[in-house]
C-alpha cells in the first residue's frame, strides 16, 4: 500500500503546481483528486487530509512567493551590511555567496547574491560591509540555457551585488558560536585535503564531500556527466547513506548503549548537514535517515515511502519553491526509484540475488530520473547503468575516507593523511574508469529537450505499470507501460534534422559579445557559423552548447569560422570536440594564421576535412540551397586587421536570402559593394556588431534588407551597437533585431514566406 504521508506530499506538491500553473482552476483540482481518492476510498479522514494539503500547497505558494511587478532598475554606489548566508564559493579569481542585507529598505534587497572578482577569506556567518552596485541578473538568452535569474528568484534573490573595489569589502565581525567552530572544522579539513592530495584529486574529493565544483575542470565535469555519475558531486542521500554506514560501524566498536549510539549517529548527520549548508537533497535524506533510525530503535515497522513523503511535506511547507528546483526533483525521483520501483520490480523478477540487485538498483534509480535528466541536461547516458554499478561504490569508499579525514584533522592532524592517500588512489581508479566509460560506443547521447506532455506520459505509464504489478498483474497493462517508456527513450535517437523539413532555419544565438549563427537546410543539414567566445568565462559551456544540445543536434555538415578572433572562434573548439563534423571552412587568406593552429590540430585529430574558402567559392549543400563566399579573396592576410579578412557569406533558398558579414569594416565593405549579388536580401547581419567602423550608408542601399540583425553583448565595453549605426538603420526603415535585447533570434522560411521568433521579447512586425 502506498504510504499515506507520501500521498499527502503528492497533494501538497499538486497544490503548489496548481497555484503556479493553473491559478486555482477547479478542473485541475478534480484531475488531481480523482486518482488520489481511488487509493483512500472509504477513508473520510484521509480524503479530508488530501483536500486540506492541496489547499495548503496553494496558499503557501501564494503567500510565500514574491513577484516584482515593475522593471527592476540597477542601483549604483550603494553600501550594504549583513550576514554571509552561504559558504563562499570560488577560486583564485572570484568569490560568490548570498548575503542577508540588514539595511534593506524593501523585500527585494533583503537577500542578495554577491560576486567578488577576487579571492576572499570570508566565512559563513561573518558580518560584512560592502560598497558597490546592484543589478538584476539577466535572463537566459537562449532556449535550453540555464536560467540563472529564475534560479535566484526561487532562492528569494532578485539582485546581484558587485563591489566597486576590494578595498570596499570590510569584515565587521567574524562568525561566532557554533558557526565559527563549523567554519574552522571545514577549513582545516579542506586545507588538509588540498595539502596531501594533488590538485586533481583534491578537487574531486572536495566536490564529493562538500559539493564544491569550482576546482573541477569543465571538461572533466562534463566527462562525469556523460558517464551518468555526476550525482557523486551533488551532496545527497548517497552521502548520508555512506555517513550512516560509517557511523554505525564506528560506534559499534565501543560498548555504547543503543540510545546513546542513536543520538551520536543523529548528531553526525546534523553535523554533516551543517558542514555542507543543508542543500535540499541532504535535508531530504537526513529526515528520512532520522525517521528510519527512530523506527529501528523503537522496533516499529519501517515505511520508507512514508518517510519520503514526510520529508517532502516538511521541505515544501518550509519552501514552496522547492518542487521547481532541479536538486529537489532529482533527489526525490531517484529515492522513489530506490524505495518503490526497485522492490516492486524485484518482487516480480525471475532472477534474484545480490548480483541481480547490483544491476537492478541503478536501473530503477535511472528509470526514475531519466526524463528529468533529459529535460534539464539534454543527456541520455546508457553507460550509467554500468558505470554506477562500479563507480558509485568506489566513490562511497572515497567519501567515507574523506569523512574520517575531516573527523581526525581537528584532533590528530597527521592521522588524516593515512585516510587521504587511499582516497586519492581510489579517485585515480574512478578517473580511469570514467575515461573508459565515456569512450564506450553509445555511452551517451545529447538529446533534444523533451516536451512536458511526453514527460507526463512517461511517468504516467511508469506509475500505472508499477501499480499494475502491485495490485492487478495484467500482462497487457505491463506490456503497454513498458512500450511507452521504451518509445520515449527511443525518441532520444531521432536526428534533429528530421524536424521542420522543407524549411530553412537561421538562428542568431545569443553568445554575448560575439557571433554564433546556426543554419538548418531544408533537407535537415546543419551549418554553424562562428561560436562566440570570451577571455572571462566559458561562453560555449554557458550559452552556445546548451542551445545546440536543447535542439538535440549531434552532427554538422559544415562548421565555418569567419576569422580567428576569440569572440568568433573559441566556442567552435567545444563544438568540434562534442559533435560529428564533416567539413570545417576557414578563410583561405587566414588559414595559416597562428590563431588557427590549435583549432586545425583538433580538426585533424578528428579527421575533419578543412576547406580553404575564398571569393568565388559556391557550395550547393542541397538542390536550391546555396552558400556563396563573397569575401575575402586569396590575397595574403593583413595581420593589422583580421576583421577585414572575415568571410562574407550569401545564403539563398528560392526567394529567401541572407547576408552574413562577420566583422568587416569600412576598408572591406567598400570593395565588397561591387561583389554583392543583385536583388534584395531579406536578412542582413550588421557588420562588426554595429561598430561605427562599419558605417557605410551605400552598403545598406545595395543590400536592401528587411531585417538587420546585430549580435551584441549586454552593456558591452565596446559601446556596440554605435548610435550612428542605429540612427542609420532607423532612417532606412529596417527592422532591427538585437541579441542583447531579444535573446536568440530565429528566422524560418519555406523559400517564400518568413516567420520570425525571438526568445526574450516579441519580434517586431
Amino acid at each position: 500500500m502506498m504510504g499515506f504521508y507520501f500521498l499527502l506530499f503528492i497533494c501538497l506538491v499538486s497544490g503548489i503546481m496548481g497555484a503556479h500553473y493553473m491559478d486555482f482552476n477547479p478542473c485541475y483540482l478534480g484531475l488531481v483528486l480523482l486518482p488520489i481518492f481511488y487509493f483512500i476510498k472509504n477513508k473520510q479522514y484521509q480524503a479530508a487530509g488530501a483536500v486540506f494539503f492541496i489547499f495548503v500547497g496553494m496558499l503557501s505558494y501564494t503567500c510565500q512567493t514574491h513577484e516584482i511587478t515593475e522593471p527592476v532598475p540597477p542601483v549604483h554606489q550603494i553600501t550594504v551590511r549583513g550576514n554571509v548566508l552561504t559558504y563562499p564559493r570560488g577560486d583564485n579569481d572570484s568569490t560568490v555567496f548570498f548575503l542577508k542585507n540588514q539595511d534593506a529598505e524593501n523585500p527585494w534587497h533583503r537577500k542578495i547574491r554577491v560576486v567578488l572578482p577576487f579571492s576572499c577569506d570570508l566565512n559563513k556567518g561573518d558580518i560584512v560591509s560592502m560598497t558597490g552596485s546592484m543589478k538584476p541578473p539577466r535572463r537566459a538568452g537562449n532556449p535550453g540555457q540555464f536560467n540563472y535569474a529564475l534560479y535566484l528568484k526561487r532562492e528569494g534573490v532578485f539582485y546581484t551585488f558587485n563591489p566597486s573595489s576590494q578595498e570596499k569589502v570590510l569584515l565587521l565581525q567574524e562568525a561566532s558560536g557554533g558557526q565559527k567552530i563549523i567554519n574552522g572544522f571545514r577549513n582545516k579539513g579542506q586545507a588538509q585535503i588540498e595539502t596531501v592530495l594533488n590538485s586533481r584529486e583534491s578537487a574531486i574529493l572536495l566536490g564529493m564531500i562538500l559539493g564544491k565544483k569550482e576546482g573541477l575542470e569543465a571538461e572533466q565535469y562534463r566527462d562525469f556527466q556523460k558517464t551518468g555519475i555526476v550525482h557523486i558531486f551533488a551532496v545527497s542521500g548517497l552521502h548520508i547513506g555512506f555517513l550512516l554506514v560509517l557511523s554505525v560501524w564506528l560506534f559499534s566498536l565501543f560498548p555504547i548503549r543503543p540510545g546513546i549510539r542513536l543520538g551520536l549517529t543523529v548528531g553526525m548527520i546534523i553535523l554533516y548537514g551543517t558542514l555542507v549548508g543543508w542543500p535540499v537533497s541532504v535535508l531530504r535524506a537526513s529526515i528520512m535517515a532520522v525517521l528510519g533510525l527512530l523506527a529501528y530503535h523503537s522496533g516499529r515497522e519501517k515505511n520508507l515511502l512514508n518517510a519520503l513523503g514526510l520529508a517532502g511535506l516538511i521541505i515544501c511547507i518550509a519552501d514552496p519553491q522547492a518542487p521547481f528546483k532541479i536538486a529537489f526533483q532529482l533527489s526525490f525521483a531517484a529515492t522513489f526509484g530506490l524505495i518503490y520501483i526497485f522492490p516492486t520490480v524485484r518482487k516480480h523478477m525471475a532472477l534474484k540475488g545480490k548480483l541481480a540487485d547490483l544491476v537492478l538498483i541503478p536501473f530503477c534509480a535511472q528509470a526514475a530520473v531519466l526524463p528529468l535528466v533529459a529535460y534539464h541536461f539534454n543527456l541520455f547516458t546508457p553507460v550509467a547503468f554500468i558505470s554506477n554499478v562500479f563507480i558509485t561504490y568506489l566513490a562511497g569508499a572515497a567519501v567515507m575516507l574523506g569523512f574520517l579525514c575531516f573527523a581526525s584533522v581537528a584532533i590528530v592532524p597527521f592521522i588524516s593523511s593515512f585516510f587521504l592517500y587511499p582516497a586519492g588512489f581510489i579517485i585515480e581508479i574512478i578517473l580511469f574508469l570514467v575515461d573508459i566509460a565515456k569512450d564506450m560506443p553509445g555511452a551517451y547521447v545529447w538529446v533534444a529537450t523533451p516536451g512536458a506532455g511526453f514527460i507526463f506520459l512517461y511517468y504516467l505509464a511508469l506509475i500505472l505499470g508499477l501499480l499494475n504489478l502491485q495490485y492487478f498483474q495484467l500482462r497487457r497493462v505491463t506490456g503497454l507501460s513498458i512500450a511507452v517508456c521504451i518509445l520515449f527513450t527511443a525518441g532520444f535517437y531521432i536526428p534533429a534534422g528530421v524536424f521542420n523539413r522543407g524549411m530553412v532555419e537561421i538562428v542568431f544565438i545569443d553568445v554575448g559579445q560575439g557571433d554564433a549563427i546556426l543554419i538548418k537546410s531544408p533537407g535537415g543539414k546543419f551549418i554553424l557559423v562562428d561560436g562566440g567566445g570570451s577571455e572571462n568565462y566559458d561562453v560555449a559551456g554557458a550559452q552556445l552548447l546548451p542551445y545546440l544540445h536543447h535542439r538535440g543536434i549531434r552532427s554538422y555538415e559544415l562548421v565555418l569560422n569567419t576569422h580567428p578572433h576569440t569572440d568568433h572562434l573559441q566556442g567552435l573548439h567545444s563544438v568540434i570536440l562534442e559533435n560529428k563534423v564533416r567539413y570545417i571552412g576557414l578563410p583561405a587568406s587566414l588559414i595559416q594564421a597562428p590563431e588557427y593552429e590549435e583549432f586545425v590540430n583538433q580538426a585533424q585529430k578528428k579527421k575533419i576535412q578543412i576547406l580553404a574558402l575564398k571569393k568565388g567559392h559556391n557550395i550547393e549543400l542541397e538542390p536550391g540551397f546555396n552558400l556563396a563566399v563573397l569575401h575575402p579573396g586569396d590575397a595574403r592576410y593583413d595581420r593589422q586587421n583580421l576583421n577585414n579578412e572575415s568571410l562574407v557569406l550569401s545564403i539563398t533558398y528560392k526567394n529567401f536570402s541572407l547576408l552574413l558579414t562577420g566583422d568587416i569594416e569600412t576598408d572591406a565593405i567598400q570593395p565588397l559593394l561591387k561583389e554583392l549579388p543583385g536583388g534584395s536580401n531579406f536578412i542582413l547581419q550588421v557588420p562588426h556588431h554595429g561598430s561605427k567602423n562599419s558605417l557605410v550608408p551605400e552598403f545598406y542601399d545595395a543590400v536592401d534588407p528587411v531585417y538587420a540583425v546585430i549580435s551584441v553583448g549586454v552593456n558591452n565595453i565596446h559601446g556596440h551597437p554605435h548610435h550612428s549605426i542605429l540612427k542609420l538603420l532607423e532612417q532606412k526603415n529596417l527592422i532591427v533585431q538585437r541579441t542583447d535585447l531579444m535573446g536568440a533570434i530565429t528566422f524560418s522560411s519555406d523559400g517564400d514566406m518568413v516567420r520570425v521568433k525571438t526568445f526574450l521579447t516579441p519580434a517586431p512586425d
